[in-house]
């Protein structure tokens, strides 16, 4: 199984695994899951960082590096393709990397780990929390 991580589930699964729900947890330890993240991500958490609204014990760019080394992430790049979608999405709310995040899990077909009631809650996308 695929599984795309949301910025959020990406934090937790780095650095407070508590913050999981215990489905989420349940389906990432899984041997057959393969985990993915969107490059958007690492914009994300970047600007979070900027904004000092997130403290990380390394430079954002190491940081992510190393998530992505330790938990054998596949990350998936911005496309122009994914690009595009991500304003036709069905989201309630305007959230760039939202859309970016959901627009990539519903072109590839896999579900999104999050805990955002907003992408949970988007009409013909797979989730799991």
């Amino acid at each position: 199984m695929r599984l795309l991580l949301d910025t959020c589930a990406l934090l937790w699964l780095a650095d407070d695994r508590e913050q999981l729900s215990d489905a989420a947890l349940d389906a990432l330890s899984k041997k057959d899951t393969q985990l993915l993240v969107s490059a958007i991500s690492a914009f994300e958490i970047a600007v979070k960082v900027r904004k000092g609204k997130l403290a990380l014990t390394r430079p954002v760019r190491d940081w992510f590096m190393h998530a992505v080394s330790a938990f054998s992430l596949l990350e998936i790049p911005v496309s122009s393709t994914i690009a595009v979608y991500s304003c036709e999405v069905p989201l309630t709310h305007n959230d760039p990397a939202d859309r970016i995040i959901v627009a990539t899990a519903i072109l590839e077909g896999i579900p999104v780990v999050t805990s955002d009631h907003l992408i949970l809650d988007c009409p013909g996308l797979a989730t799991i929390w």
